[in-house]
């Protein structure tokens, strides 16, 4: 399988003759000749495994680890090439291991790390990845996603991740929950891997000034940071409403009630039984129940349908007491607090600066359009804002009419209870 970007070769990975249910005979990569030099200088290009068995059928999900695999090493190579080895990468990186282990990889495979350690080679590239990452300026209401790959981007989510409280002895356990939770995004025009970053990095710009205010525990801050990032996590690309008149398995498992978000809930909960993954694997009793019902209470408060009722929540509270700074208060105002924070956070794209809002607005239209195609085919219902999408003119009528009957409102009220520097931005774009 190839290890590309952009339709550029950086690499090959192979497996070869598949031994038992989760073994493998042979798994060896090899470097584009470009790339030798600066990567494996010090070593051969190609690293193999190679013991005698009787072969069994390949199946999906032996493509599913190997696309896993690739994705790991395209992750280096296209970031730190210079920083040291391929093999110390496979044999030093947590994320790799977690990974073979939950895709059920054999012990075969997995000695590749112990083959590769003995190269004796000092650099922890993921490291070297955090630290790079700390050269861009995550704290800036400007930054922009699509100025940085989908890999620099997991080196961000645990960079915040760590600023918000991740100990040294949950770094592994949180990068193996941010690579699992990438992985299960998929390749649609907006609901994708970069929203839910973004929706990430609004969350984490808003909480960072807010929490201190309201004096939210280390815990409700991770719970929020863990919900955002999951927030769309799976997404297929298309609506509840869609899902429903579809009749769609997911509509009929969620009895037609906030189906997508409960399959990102679904999704969120499912990376997390696995210990590796799980921030969270300490709790107990009320406290495990509380998490859970936490981040559950947080996805669901991204389907907009909940937007009017949690907008009027939200006009009582800037009503009341407006000259007073509320620290902590009820758990229940605070539930509702970090609830507007994170569907705040899933509407800041638009509230960006043009550079980047413009992106955005062409990609929802493009998922949309490609919503209401497939509805006429099927002899769905269209809404009616999905309806000639294919004309700018219907895209900017579209995008007119949410800036003015969603996003003023909202923010509006908004810098009334919970003010920040990305609010504030928002606000006077």
């Amino acid at each position: 399988m190839p290890v590309s970007e952009e339709h550029k070769p950086l690499a090959v990975v192979e497996v070869v003759n598949k031994v038992k249910v989760d073994s493998y005979k042979s798994m060896s990569f090899v470097l584009s000749p470009e790339r030798r030099r600066s990567v494996m200088h010090r070593r051969s290009s190609s690293v193999e495994l190679d013991i005698g068995h009787k072969y069994v059928p390949f199946k999906q999900e032996d493509e599913f680890t190997l696309e896993l695999i690739c994705t790991q090493i395209r992750s280096m190579l296209l970031l730190y090439a210079d920083a040291g080895s391929l093999g110390m990468y496979l044999s030093h990186n947590q994320i790799t291991r977690s990974l073979l282990e939950m895709h059920k990889v054999s012990s075969t495979t997995r000695s590749l790390h112990h083959q590769m350690s003995s190269m004796n080679l000092d650099v922890d590239l993921m490291s070297n990845t955090i630290k790079r990452g700390k050269k861009i300026n995550l704290d800036s209401p400007d930054f922009d996603v699509f100025a940085h790959s989908d890999e620099q981007l997991v080196a961000f989510a645990i960079e915040i991740f760590r600023r918000c409280g991740v100990t040294d002895q949950q770094v592994d356990t949180c990068k193996n929950f941010v690579v699992a939770v990438r992985t299960r995004y998929l390749k649609n025009p907006f609901h994708n891997w970069k929203h839910g970053f973004c929706v990430f990095h609004h969350s984490y710009l808003i909480l960072s000034e807010v929490s201190k205010k309201k004096g939210w525990s280390r815990n409700s801050i991770l719970y929020l940071l863990v919900s955002a990032l999951s927030h769309d996590v799976g997404h297929p690309g298309n609506t509840n409403d869609f899902e429903i008149n579809s009749q769609s398995e997911r509509a009929v498992r969620y009895n037609h009630q906030s189906v997508l978000e409960n399959h990102h809930c679904s999704l969120c909960f499912q990376i997390m039984r696995d210990p590796s993954c799980n921030l969270f694997k300490d709790l107990e009793g009320e406290k495990f129940l509380r998490m859970k019902n936490t981040i559950i209470n947080l996805i669901l408060a991204t389907d907009m349908k909940h937007h009017f009722k949690m907008q009027s929540k939200m006009r009582s509270m800037s009503n009341e007491k407006k000259a007073e700074e509320v620290k902590g208060g009820s758990s229940g105002r605070q539930q509702v607090e970090m609830e507007i924070l994170i569907h705040s956070a899933d509407l800041a794209n638009q509230g960006l600066v043009w550079s980047i809002s413009s992106v955005w607005a062409d990609r929802v239209c493009d998922e949309f359009q490609a919503q209401a195609e497939s509805e006429t085919k099927l002899g769905l219902p269209v809404a009616p804002f999905m309806r000639g999408l294919e004309k700018p003119t219907g895209r900017a009528k579209l995008q007119m009419s949410f800036i003015d009957a969603i996003l003023v409102p909202w923010w509006d009220l908004v810098r009334t209870v919970m003010s920040s520097k990305l609010v504030e931005k928002i606000c006077e774009v």
